[in-house]
C-alpha cells in the first residue's frame, strides 16, 4: 500500500510540474501570474511574502483598473480633474480612473464607484482592454469576452458566472496569459 501511496503522489507531482497548454499560454498559477506581473511593473512585488498578493480576495474597481492600466500602452497621466464625483486628487486610483477615461476605457459616468468589487466578466473586459484585444462579435457581448478568452488562451475554461466577484488571483492570470497571447500574436 505505501509503494502504491508513494507512487501515486510521485505521478501526481510530475504531473503538476508539467504546465499544461491552454490555447497559446501556460497554465499558470495564480502566485506565479502575480510574480510575473509584478516582475512586468504591473503589480507591486510581494513576492518575498506572497500572501501580501491577497490573490483570493476580491477585487476592487481602484485595482482593477490600475491593473488595466499598467498592462496597456498607454501613459498614466499624473493628475486628477475631478471627472468622477466619488475620486478625489488624494485618491491614488484617480489618475489611473481619470487616464482609462480619456483613452474610452471605462464609461464617463459620474461616479466610479473605485470600492465597489468588479465582477468576473468586468475583470475579464479590462484585461482585454487593457492589452488591446477584440471579443468574438456575437449578440451576448459577455459571452464575446469569454469565448474570444478561451480561443486566445486568456481563459483556461469558459464561465457564465458573469457577475460572480472577481478574486485577485483570477484577474492576474487572465492578464498573463493576456500578455502572452499578445507576443504570440505579434512576434516582434
Amino acid at each position: 500500500v505505501k509503494k502504491v501511496t508513494s507512487s501515486v503522489a510521485a505521478l501526481a507531482i510530475g504531473f503538476s510540474i508539467v504546465s499544461p497548454i491552454a490555447g497559446v499560454s501556460a497554465a499558470y498559477t495564480s502566485l506565479e501570474a502575480a510574480n510575473k506581473l509584478s516582475t512586468l511593473g504591473v503589480i507591486v512585488d510581494k513576492s518575498a511574502n506572497p500572501a501580501d498578493y491577497r490573490l483570493g480576495d476580491n477585487l476592487p474597481r481602484k485595482e482593477a483598473v490600475k491593473v488595466m492600466m499598467n498592462l496597456s500602452s498607454v501613459s498614466v497621466v499624473d493628475n486628477c480633474a475631478g471627472n468622477f464625483a466619488d475620486l478625489t486628487s488624494a485618491d491614488w486610483a484617480c489618475k489611473y480612473a481619470e487616464t482609462a477615461l480619456a483613452n474610452g476605457m471605462v464609461a464617463g459616468n459620474a461616479n466610479f464607484r473605485p470600492d465597489d468589487l468588479v465582477s468576473k466578466i468586468e475583470a475579464l473586459k479590462m484585461v482585454f482592454q487593457g492589452r488591446d484585444l477584440e471579443r468574438n462579435n456575437t449578440a451576448d457581448w459577455k459571452m464575446g469576452y469569454v469565448s474570444a478568452a478561451v480561443e486566445m488562451g486568456v481563459a483556461a475554461s469558459a464561465f457564465s458566472d458573469y457577475d460572480a466577484p472577481a478574486s485577485r488571483g483570477e484577474m492576474f492570470i487572465w492578464a498573463v496569459n493576456a500578455i502572452d497571447a499578445g507576443e504570440v500574436a505579434d512576434p516582434s
